[in-house]
């Protein structure tokens, strides 16, 4: 992993945020209107995906924070609902290895393009254009799963059977989201993760179960 200077940081954040801005308003004009229905303030609307999925973006700069000090060290990570790929962007500084699932075809290739963009190392990130909720490939060899909020009526249920065929030890990180929805409400077995803490001191937005 490595650690940039504080400078650096924020350019890199600043690098990537602006590109992923610029890029919204882009797929804005490309998605149909139809489909503009503002969610959770501006970085938050519905896609063309077939997953009823909803485009929304992950707080760049606490994810950093959180991967920077929370000291995870992941190897290899799963991004479920990719979107234009800034969480992606964010694990690549940390993670050896970044695959991500994105349905819809318009933000899976803007994503890609953001990627190329920005060079090493997120043109390394592997981006694949697929339903991660009904995708056949196995997510088990993953040491580090990431995804963002519930956006469809049976995500529970496929969320929870995807998770509980990851490995002991998988880290699984999420937004904190709250009641009546967090993580532990779309596992089928719930005594089978651990909630981590990581000793960060205060509150962070995530959160973290380990596969046990």
């Amino acid at each position: 992993m490595e650690i940039l200077h504080p400078c650096s940081r924020s350019i890199e954040l600043a690098r990537i945020s602006t590109r992923i801005e610029r890029t919204e308003e882009q797929a804005k004009r490309v998605i149909p209107s139809s489909k503009h229905l503002t969610i959770q303030g501006d970085h938050s609307w519905k896609t063309t995906a077939p997953n009823e999925g909803i485009y929304q973006c992950s707080p760049l700069p606490a994810l950093w924070d959180f991967l920077e000090w929370g000291n995870l060290k992941p190897s290899s990570t799963a991004i479920l609902g990719g979107g234009l790929g800034g969480a992606a962007f964010v694990f690549s500084r940390f993670s050896i290895f970044v695959k991500v699932w994105e349905a819809d075809i318009i933000l899976h290739a803007l994503s890609k393009n953001i990627a190329g963009e920005l060079g090493f190392p997120y043109n390394l990130i592997d981006f694949k254009l697929a339903n991660f909720l009904l995708d056949k490939e196995d997510i088990s060899d993953f040491d580090t799963i990431y995804f963002h909020k519930p956006f469809n009526k049976n995500y529970r249920k496929l969320m929870g059977d995807k998770l509980e065929k990851t490995r002991k030890g998988t880290v699984v990180i999420s937004p904190t989201q709250g009641m009546p929805f967090n993580l532990m409400t779309v596992l089928c077995s719930p005594a089978s993760f651990k909630l981590v803490l990581l000793g960060l001191g205060g509150k962070h937005p995530f959160d973290v179960f380990e596969r046990i």
